[in-house]
């Protein structure tokens, strides 16, 4: 990891987690890796208005896990999440998240 990857600020906004819908930015699942392993996010959009802040958001989220050793067979695609083409891809892929 580079010296300029994400870090987390010292306090966190709150995140109310109520559905799959707040994934879709990225923006959530991007702190819950950095916090599970430091760095492992290059940097996060937080202005996500445009798809390209919460696709990049994404990407590096899902590179962050295969990373850490969830194999890519077990990873949802982007559009699964950012479309909600498959949210049962996406919460299996978080179960397998969760055993880490």
């Amino acid at each position: 990891p580079s010296d300029s990857s994400f870090a987390l600020p010292d306090k966190l906004p709150s995140l109310p987690i109520k559905s799959i819908q707040a994934f879709v930015d990225g923006i959530a699942l991007c702190v819950l890796l950095s916090w599970l392993k430091p760095r492992s996010v290059p940097r996060l959009h937080l202005n996500t208005e445009s798809s390209f802040g919460g696709r990049e958001n994404i990407g590096f989220a899902l590179t962050a896990m295969e990373e850490m050793g969830i194999s890519k067979w077990d990873l949802f695609a982007l559009p699964d999440l950012q479309n909600l083409k498959n949210p049962a891809k996406v919460v299996d892929t978080l179960e397998i998240l969760a055993l880490f």
